[in-house]
């Protein structure tokens, strides 16, 4: 008899199905005699087994049932199914003798595994396609699933009916919309199958719902998340609780099924077995293009079906249990030979970096890629939802690269609603921290992992960055992280660094990547020589005047210079003049107004617009530094505030200034050698992502301020 070990009976929970109940039935069809079993099991049903299966999360009564086994020399096989938390498992490490995971999408989860357990082999099973047939049989043998079935059944329509989603899940609907169905059966939105999984395809499902009107079906395990993860998505969505019944309810109907991440192959494959084409979980084609083509062709996706459904049919998952079982027995009645242990390599430093604010992106996204390929260590993201459609195309070689990508709801994150465990690591880095609004996040970021225990490292994240260039003397608290990466030498920290907060310096340069036209397909200003105008204008930095001189100094500039195109980009969280601040009224035809919420200009960020444009004019702002690294003339509307930080850069203070530096770039008599003065003075030349993993590394190994510092003079002669 081979026994799997469930927290539960209920055959709607998606793990006990998949990992339990189906591959139980499978073996008893083969002649193998199997059980399913939960909570405390007698010491003589344990010592009868062949083999005990873990196929529920670790639980006490988990952990008692594996040292029964241990004891009466019954083999324990550990299945980690599709995701792995290592901490969690730890407890179970010395009792099983092999481990499984779920299908090839999971070897993440295996590496982490096999780095953990002493075991012989890490075995891939394959999860079963859940046709849905045999659940009565399912039933019968276990009376006790009959009653989970039906109160959750009731308890769900109840709920579905007090919050009006019964109504909106059977409204009429709109026949002019295309259906994706997204289904996933965890609990915990990070876990592989949670809710948050979505997110990842977030840029190409918005882009994809500009050309084409689609509507989203999640099947999932807590309507909650869903609306707060994903209510940035801005797209029609209907939210179903998770159950076998649902997801075959929802793909008879469906145009697309969308499995975005390192999903079980076997989700693939039931729906593929429905008729329903499958965006590919693993693939370096971008979703939009391949999305585009299942809803305009369906057939075009239907090549290799055949090959993923064969994989989950019955007998390749009998033989996978069989072969995963006979491995276990094999291990001598619970004495593993040491020729079958596994040195355990040395424990990878672990990572965790947050992306909160729009201009982080280009900060923390490099250092994300570099970190995720390096080999000692484990990488894992952290996304505010909200800057979701933006991050998630950045995020594609990070995720290639083998690091987690999680999405959080910023309220959490303020309201210390994120586990603990989630700041388990030896390094936080973040960016933009501080007691501003803007920084309040990061703030928070920064305090829950020193609490951790973690080495917490900020960023510098701007040429004006309050605390340390810019503003008034802010005292020691401004930064709670234990040490400040800042882009230039301690000669630019200005008055506002107090000696604390200098105590803590550590210059590595600015790790942001310049990018060639060739990488922003279908950038609508390509085809134009333009100059490009950039705003910061919600900053309280500005007055009203200022708002306003600025306003008038665009339109009068373009309308004075007919020859030339100007294309004005808002910021991108502010949106000042998008959102009405301007009351210009009728702006110059030859001014183009580059809205970042709309479908033309959504995807390209500021590095897209330097990359094409001949000239920038920007109020006071880190634009000007970008524009310097990618050799593009410069001007800076001042209009009398203090901006030395970005000497010897021209300054507009009049409207004949804008002219004039107009009338300079037209002729090509611009001064360049101010824009590699002006880089020279505010970063530190050479590769600072290198500079800012090696602080990373020696952070993680509790190395001191002074300690980094001497190494880094070392490296740097």
């Amino acid at each position: 008899m081979i026994l799997f070990h469930v927290a539960t009976l209920d055959l709607d929970e998606p793990d006990v199905r998949a990992r339990a109940w189906l591959p139980s039935r499978l073996l008893r069809q083969a002649g193998v005699p199997a059980r399913l079993v939960e909570g405390d099991v007698s010491r003589g049903v344990v010592e009868a087994a062949r083999c005990v299966v873990l196929a529920g999360p670790p639980s006490d009564c988990a952990l008692t049932v594996s040292r029964q086994a241990q004891r009466a020399g019954v083999p324990v096989v550990l299945d980690a199914g599709g995701s792995v938390d290592v901490d969690r498992e730890k407890a179970f490490t010395e009792l099983a003798h092999i481990a499984t995971v779920t299908t090839a999408s999971n070897t993440i989860a295996a590496r982490h595994v096999r780095g953990l357990i002493g075991a012989a082999e890490i075995l891939v099973v394959p999860d079963p396609i859940d046709s849905g047939e045999g659940l009565v049989d399912g039933v019968l043998r276990h009376p006790k699933a009959a009653g989970h079935l039906i109160a959750r059944r009731i308890a769900g329509y109840v709920r579905d009916a007090a919050r009006g989603f019964w109504r909106q899940s059977h409204a009429k609907t709109d026949t002019g919309r295309k259906t994706i169905v997204w289904f996933g059966g965890a609990s915990v939105p990070n876990d592989a199958g949670g809710v948050a999984e979505l997110l990842l395809a977030a840029s190409d499902l918005a882009d994809l719902a500009d050309e084409v009107p689609v509507r989203i079906e999640i099947v999932g395990k807590s309507r909650r998340d869903a609306r707060r993860l994903l209510k940035h998505l801005r797209i029609p969505m209907t939210f179903y609780h998770y159950a076998p019944s649902q997801v075959r309810a929802r793909l008879r109907k469906a145009d697309l099924c969308v499995l975005p991440s390192e999903a079980s192959s076997a989700r693939a494959a039931w729906a593929l077995a429905s008729g329903v084409p499958v965006v590919p979980t693993a693939t370096d084609t971008p979703w939009l293009l391949t999305m585009r083509a299942a809803l305009t062709n369906p057939a075009g996706q239907a090549p290799g079906a055949l090959d993923i459904i064969h994989e989950h049919a019955a007998p390749a998952v009998t033989s996978a249990w069989r072969n995963a079982i006979g491995k276990a027995q094999a291990a001598t009645k619970g004495q593993r030979l040491a020729a079958d242990i596994v040195a355990t390599p040395a424990r990878r430093l672990r990572v965790l970096l947050l992306l909160q604010q729009f201009q982080d992106i280009d900060l923390i996204v490099p250092i994300a890629e570099a970190a995720s390929a390096s080999p000692d260590l484990d990488v894992r993201v952290a996304v505010l939802s909200k800057i979701a459609v933006s991050a998630a195309r950045r995020l594609r070689a990070t995720i290639r690269n083998g690091a987690r990508i999680e999405f959080w709801h910023g309220p959490d994150l303020l309201r210390n609603r994120i586990a603990p465990t989630c700041f388990a690591v030896d390094v936080a880095l973040t960016a933009s921290e501080g007691s501003n609004f803007g920084g309040r996040f990061a703030r928070a970021f920064v305090i829950a992992s020193r609490a951790a225990g973690a080495r917490a490292l900020t960023l510098q994240h701007g040429v004006d960055n309050g605390g340390l260039t810019y503003g008034r003397t802010l005292p020691a608290s401004e930064f709670q992280s234990d040490l400040i990466l800042t882009w230039g030498g301690p000669e630019r920290l200005s008055d506002a660094a107090c000696a604390e907060t200098r105590a803590k310096v550590v210059p590595v340069g600015c790790p942001k990547r310049a990018f060639s036209r060739g990488d922003f397909k279908d950038f609508p200003g390509a085809d134009r020589r333009f100059i490009a105008i950039f705003e910061n204008l919600h900053w309280k930095r500005y007055s009203d005047e200022y708002r306003a001189q600025f306003v008038r100094d665009v339109t009068t500039t373009a309308a004075s210079s007919p020859d030339l195109h100007f294309v004005l980009k808002p910021h991108m969280g502010g949106q000042w003049f998008t959102r009405g601040g301007h009351g210009a009224g009728a702006l110059p035809a030859n001014l183009t107004i580059a809205d970042p919420t709309s479908p033309q200009w959504r995807r390209f960020t500021a590095d897209a617009f330097l990359a094409h444009a001949s000239a920038v004019i920007t109020t006071p702002s880190t634009i000007a530094l970008d524009a310097a690294r990618y050799q593009v003339p410069a001007a800076l509307a001042t209009y009398g505030i203090a901006a030395e930080n970005y000497a010897p850069l021209p300054r507009l203070e009049r409207s004949e200034d804008w002219l004039a530096f107009v009338d300079e770039v037209r002729r090509g008599s611009y001064e360049d050698q101010r824009l590699a003065q002006f880089l020279a003075d505010a970063t530190i030349g050479g590769d600072a992502v290198a500079r800012i993993l090696a602080v990373i590394r020696m952070a993680g190994t509790r190395q001191s301020h002074a300690e980094i510092l001497s190494a880094e003079k070392v490296a740097a002669s």
